[in-house]
């Protein structure tokens, strides 16, 4: 999220003088961190499931959810540019609103 940002403002970080991941590693390898992350993310949102405290209806929206923010994820890897990195930021906002309203359904419904 604060990553995908960062790529798409980085001239504004480095005119400020704040070192930030993609301007002292570069946006290809900030890039793959980026995915590295949100592959561990998503693998630990199908934690309440597994726990039991959700149900199949976050099952399946944490599910499609991840699989969205990672097609997004692997965009962003494959041409790292400020366009991408907006793109994937404002993937990880839809991300996380899907998986807070599928939370709050679920919990609420059943």
């Amino acid at each position: 999220h604060f990553w995908s940002l960062a790529i798409f403002r980085k001239g504004e970080y480095g005119e400020a003088g704040i070192p930030i991941l993609p301007s002292v590693v570069g946006e290809e390898k900030a890039a793959r961190w980026i995915l590295g992350h949100t592959l561990g993310m998503v693998a630990v949102s199908l934690v309440p499931y597994w726990q039991g405290s959700l149900g199949t209806l976050y099952l399946i929206a944490s599910l499609g959810a991840g699989l969205f923010f990672l097609a997004r994820n692997l965009q962003l890897l494959l041409c790292p540019s400020p366009v991408m990195a907006r793109i994937n930021f404002h993937g990880s906002l839809i991300y996380l609103a899907a998986l807070l309203t599928a939370a709050i359904v679920d919990n609420v419904i059943f």
